[in-house]
């Protein structure tokens, strides 16, 4: 008995004991303070599917709706976050209520400037949607139907400009019109949008990094 007894002093006695590492806090993505959790998510989801900066997504969101998902323009009939206006945007389950996409389809032709830059867009690409007032299926629409391909688009045709500058003009087209003439010093619009990325973009890039200017689709 005092053998075993023994063995077990010993025993414990070598016993190590082990102290878990302290679990850090989860990090907590930047948000404005006007949006709310749900659009910020919505927002990092988009971001880390499409590649658009944060601060890009957040600055458009701010200036159409003021990151109300619900919002309804009652003069152009502009839906969700980012105002998807008319069924070549905010059609259901495709755009103009297709129930498959398809790039040959005549108004999407025209309405989407293919006939006139090129193949710049496939509506191939572009995400089923059932709810525009879902902010997670309102920005993917907003980036497939639109924001992803005219930046590639834009890029391809003014290769000296920067990544910011070839935002700017996918901000100046949303609202104008891909058929505008792009204008730097316009104030209706861009002009409020760079306020918004003045204020956002500080806080995201801390948090983020800058932006290397890659998307996908």
């Amino acid at each position: 008995l005092a053998t075993v007894a023994n063995h077990l002093i010993a025993a414990k006695a070598k016993l190590t004991v082990v102290v878990p590492a302290p679990v850090p806090p989860p990090i907590v993505d930047w948000k404005p303070s006007t949006c709310s959790t749900a659009v910020a998510a919505a927002v990092r989801t988009t971001q880390q599917r499409y590649g658009l900066p944060r601060w890009f997504l957040f600055a458009v969101a701010s200036r159409e709706s003021s990151f109300n998902s619900s919002a309804v323009n009652p003069n152009d009939g502009g839906k969700g976050l980012v105002q998807l206006t008319s069924t070549v945007n905010n059609g259901q389950p495709y755009p103009y209520n297709l129930t498959v996409p398809n790039n040959s389809f005549q108004s999407w032709i025209y309405d989407k400037g293919l006939n006139r830059f090129g193949p710049w867009i496939d509506m191939a690409k572009v995400t089923n949607m059932s709810d525009p007032f879902n902010p997670t299926q309102n920005l993917a629409r907003y980036c497939t139907v639109y924001a992803v391909p005219w930046y590639l688009y834009c890029k391809a045709q003014h290769p000296t400009e920067t990544p910011d500058q070839l935002l700017d003009r996918v901000a100046f087209h949303w609202f104008h019109g891909v058929f505008h003439t792009y204008d730097i010093n316009e104030t209706s619009y861009t002009l409020q949008f760079r306020s918004y990325v003045s204020q956002y973009k500080p806080s995201v890039v801390a948090q983020d990094g800058a932006w290397n200017g890659a998307v996908t689709l």
